[in-house]
């Protein structure tokens, strides 16, 4: 039996990266990706967004995010902008970006994102350097205070998190404790949940089980 059209075109983008990037470590970041985006696509099914946390864990998507915001630390630090800014607009665009993926698109999800942050970026820049509202859009909500929790090491952490929270929370959870510079509504977003108020008492609800632990 013939090769159909479809099965020709993921045979032909897959010579295509290894035509292209000529490392194979590079080649096996590419398919790493994809291969956890396929996962992410599976779990969506019964978790909705909060699947994206499979993704936004992963050490290649982080890569990926790190990598573009010193990228734009280098060329805009000095103008007043914080790699909290340029983090938060990425990991943002990664999620948009992982939502409108598709496994027969030309392009690999690795290949995408680069340039979607870019773009994000670049407009980001843009939009704040013509108005004195950056600080307005990031920082109107305020955060669940961890001073009244005490945590151990990460490892310590993430066990423990594990141990007694639900799905939802541990998700929230570990994204905040990655990242505290997200406002909830960032929080939301990433993981498909509304409204901010809804990630502020999923997220106390989490961190009250972890202190009487």
């Amino acid at each position: 039996m013939g090769k159909t059209t479809l099965q020709r075109e993921q045979e032909s983008k897959l010579r295509r990266i290894h035509r292209i990037y000529r490392t194979q470590s590079k080649v096996k970041k590419i398919l790493a990706l994809e291969k956890k985006w396929e996962e992410y696509s599976m779990l969506k099914l019964d978790e909705g967004e909060d699947a994206f946390r499979v993704l936004y864990m992963h050490s290649v998507m982080k890569e990926l995010i790190r990598y573009s915001v010193n990228q734009f630390m280098k060329d805009w630090g000095k103008h007043g902008f914080s790699r909290e800014d340029f983090e938060s607009i990425f990991i943002q665009k990664s999620w948009e970006v992982t939502m409108s993926h598709s496994w027969n698109d030309e392009y690999y999800l690795f290949e995408k994102l680069p340039n979607a942050f870019k773009q994000k970026g670049l407009n980001f820049i843009r939009d704040n350097l013509r108005t004195d509202k950056r600080k307005a859009n990031y920082r109107t909500v305020s955060y669940v205070d961890m001073s009244s929790y005490r945590f151990e090491n990460k490892v310590e952490t993430k066990i423990m998190i594990e141990q007694v929270c639900s799905k939802q929370e541990q998700a929230l959870l570990l994204t905040y404790l990655e990242y505290p510079s997200l406002s909830y509504t960032e929080l939301g977003r990433i993981h498909g949940i509304n409204h901010h108020t809804m990630v502020k008492r999923i997220l106390k609800s989490g961190l009250e089980k972890i202190n009487q632990k």
